[in-house]
C-alpha cells in the first residue's frame, strides 16, 4: 500500500521570507493539509571576535580569544586553528587555548539556526610563553668612582620592548 508522497525541490526554487507549503487530496475523504516556514538563505555578519589580550607586534603570552558579541540570536560561534603554518583543524564550537609557543592563525565564524555560515575572521598571533633569559650582564665602565654614572649593559635571549629601570630588580 502506497500512502506515502514526497517531493525534493532545490534552495534556488525558494525566495528568502516565509512560504507555506500546501497539499490537496481530492477524494471522496477530500483533506487539505498546508505548514508554514521561513525560508533564511542570509548568512549572518561576521563575527567580532578578539584576542584577549594583545601583546606587542601580534606577540602575546595568552592566546584566549574573548567571545564574538555581534552573534546573530540562536547562531552558534566556530573556530579553525593552524599551528606554525600547518592544515587547519577542524570546525568545532569549542575553542582550546593554546600552550604551545609559536605562530598560529584562529577563523571564527557564526552559524545561524538555518545552517548558514558568516564569512570567516582570522586572528593571527604568535604566542610567546617562554620567558627571555640575560645573555649578559655588566658595566659600561670597569671602575666606577663614588659620584661618577656609567652605563648598566644587559643583553637578553629576545628582543625586548617596554623594560623599564623599575623592572629590574
Amino acid at each position: 500500500q502506497n500512502n506515502m508522497f514526497s517531493a525534493s525541490f532545490a534552495i534556488s526554487t525558494f525566495s528568502e521570507g516565509e512560504m507555506t507549503v500546501s497539499a490537496e487530496l481530492v477524494s471522496d475523504n477530500a483533506i487539505e493539509q498546508s505548514n508554514d516556514f521561513l525560508v533564511d538563505l542570509t548568512p549572518p555578519v561576521t563575527t567580532d571576535a578578539q584576542l584577549s589580550s594583545s601583546g606587542t607586534n601580534g606577540v602575546t603570552r595568552d592566546g584566549s580569544i574573548v567571545a564574538p558579541e555581534n552573534m546573530e540570536v540562536d547562531a552558534q560561534v566556530e573556530y579553525q586553528t593552524s599551528f606554525d603554518g600547518g592544515e587547519f583543524s577542524e570546525w568545532s564550537t569549542m575553542y582550546s587555548i593554546p600552550m604551545v609557543d609559536g605562530d598560529y592563525v584562529v577563523r571564527i565564524r557564526q552559524v545561524d539556526a538555518a545552517g548558514n555560515p558568516s564569512q570567516n575572521q582570522e586572528i593571527n598571533f604568535t604566542l610567546d610563553r617562554t620567558a627571555p633569559t640575560v645573555e649578559f650582564i655588566g658595566l659600561a665602565d670597569d671602575t666606577i668612582i663614588a659620584g661618577e654614572t656609567t652605563i648598566l649593559e644587559i643583553e637578553f635571549s629576545e628582543s625586548i620592548s617596554d623594560l623599564t629601570l623599575s623592572a629590574l630588580r
